[in-house]
């Protein structure tokens, strides 16, 4: 096995003019309800939330997706596409080498050390993934240099928090924001799943079907078993922001890609199978700067090909180096 020392880093990129910190702020419409639960008690599953101060200086509790999840989301995109660019989305790859991509590796006595902190930034070049999202490097973690926000229900007692903007959009176009208690829907269902169908009885074998009599007579046989779960509804709109500093022009259009790859599924939470999945399309976007918050000129598109065309080149230049980097772990 190659070891991390042996295998050949290029020299980082070109950075930037300066350390580039981009901002997206987005508004953000759900194609169908949100599921995206913190707890379950009894047979109930209760939505995320977020305590904040209410315009009138009382606590309230909002619906929140939360920024971990966004964050997961947005790495696996990003590196779904790293790994299509580099011709490596079909190879067989190491479970510690799929740990480190989509996880951030662990911090183990082995595979922690594996990556030293003197190559970090030569790695951030071979793995974009590394820099702006981190990991497991050289026995310590790195927390990475994205951050990706709660994304908030646009509701009245978050309206006062939620950017200026979005709600002048929304005033501009005569949307009224009601309460979150009436953006909630407590969705109740019957769980059969476990229940064999009376009709699929006679496919049985004997031995099974004289169980299953026996069963009943004892009063053993299978119940229903009710359930209840909470989401937001299909339509309601959501504030989210992710902000990242970045080090080379590879770092910006890696964001762009990340968001983008996330945005064009926009999944988030559970009940997908049930129809659920919240699925965010996005209204509106703002695309700034950081420190100073101007709206920059050049706003990108992220429906169209106007990103990933550098992040593309420069991964194809280091294919091999990833191969090579990916086998050593």
């Amino acid at each position: 096995m190659t070891s991390t020392s042996q295998v050949h880093l290029p020299p980082p990129s070109a950075p930037v003019s300066q350390t580039e910190r981009v901002c997206y702020e987005f508004l953000l419409q759900a194609q169908s309800p949100v599921a995206h639960m913190a707890e379950t008690l009894g047979n109930t599953q209760i939505l995320a939330t977020a305590k904040m101060i209410g315009k009138d200086g009382r606590p309230v509790s909002v619906p929140v997706i939360s920024g971990n999840s966004i964050r997961h989301h947005l790495r696996a995109a990003l590196v779904d596409q790293m790994l299509r660019a580099t011709g490596l989305d079909g190879a067989t790859l190491s479970q510690n080498a799929l740990r480190f991509l989509y996880a951030g590796g662990q911090l183990t006595k082995d595979d922690g050390k594996k990556v030293k902190i003197s190559a970090y930034r030569e790695l951030c070049e071979v793995v974009p993934a590394l820099g702006l999202f981190g990991g497991a490097i050289g026995g310590r973690l790195e927390s990475g240099r994205l951050s990706a926000f709660d994304a908030k229900l646009v509701c009245t007692e978050a309206a006062h928090i939620i950017p200026s903007w979005i709600s002048e959009t929304l005033r501009a176009q005569n949307h009224e924001i009601v309460s979150c208690r009436a953006q909630v829907e407590e969705v109740q269902r019957v769980g059969m799943a476990s229940m064999l169908p009376s009709t699929r009885r006679p496919q049985l074998t004997s031995a099974d079907q004289a169980q299953v009599d026996a069963d009943r007579e004892a009063g053993n046989h299978e119940w229903p078993m009710p359930y209840s779960y909470q989401t937001v509804v299909a339509g309601s709109l959501w504030s989210w922001k992710v902000e990242a500093e970045c080090w080379t022009p590879v770092e910006v259009d890696a964001v762009h890609i990340a968001v983008a790859g996330w945005l064009a599924r926009g999944v988030v939470g559970g009940k997908v199978a049930s129809g659920a999945g919240g699925h965010l399309r996005p209204l509106q976007t703002r695309y700034v700067t950081l420190p100073d918050l101007e709206p920059r000129r050049e706003s990108k598109d992220l429906s169209t090909d106007q990103i990933g065309g550098i992040f593309r080149a420069s991964m194809s230049n280091r294919a091999r180096d990833l191969a090579e980097f990916l086998g050593s772990l």
